[in-house]
């Protein structure tokens, strides 16, 4: 593609070099990254060969645009993203289950008594609001406690946080 050809392309787009050139890179860390990670991958519909394969196609447009000079840029460094590896151990899974429940329960009660009142009542079982939320915030403190002593966390750094 000749310079005014390039040029062109670029106004009709709307796209600035500075824009491409940052596009162009991204796609290069996007492609050594999903190059790492589908490394081991025998799957190809897996979502790092889908990064792959969208990287693999954009490049060669965005090259164009930019034109000859774009394989003198210097190449961004590899990415060290890692993959997240979720719970698999079932005490692990447990412990930080209930604790999620718990806390999604006491973000229930404080969502009522934040609507209807703290002193107001639940229609079908007559308990107040306030008791709810005292329940569910007696109920959280037991499963942090379970969970520092389960997972070891500092319990001194959490009080200080507190605090």
């Amino acid at each position: 593609m000749n310079d005014d050809r390039l040029a062109a392309s670029r106004r009709v787009i709307g796209l600035d070099e500075g824009f491409l050139h940052r596009v162009w890179k991204t796609l290069q860390r996007l492609r050594r990254s999903a190059q790492d990670l589908a490394g081991g991958l025998a799957d190809p519909g897996s979502e790092a060969m889908s990064a792959l394969y969208c990287a693999e196609r954009l490049e060669g447009p965005i090259e164009a645009l930019l034109g000859p000079d774009v394989a003198q840029a210097p190449t961004p460094p590899p990415c060290k993203a890692k993959a997240w590896v979720p719970m698999s151990n079932p005490t692990d899974i447990r412990h930080i289950g209930k604790f999620q429940e718990e806390l999604n329960e006491a973000g229930t009660a404080a969502s009522r008594c934040l609507i209807q009142g703290i002193d107001e009542r639940e229609p079908e079982t007559g308990k107040l609001n306030r008791e709810w939320l005292e329940d569910e915030i007696a109920d959280v403190r037991a499963t942090s406690e379970l969970a520092i002593e389960h997972f070891e966390l500092d319990e001194k750094r959490i009080r200080e946080r507190a605090a």
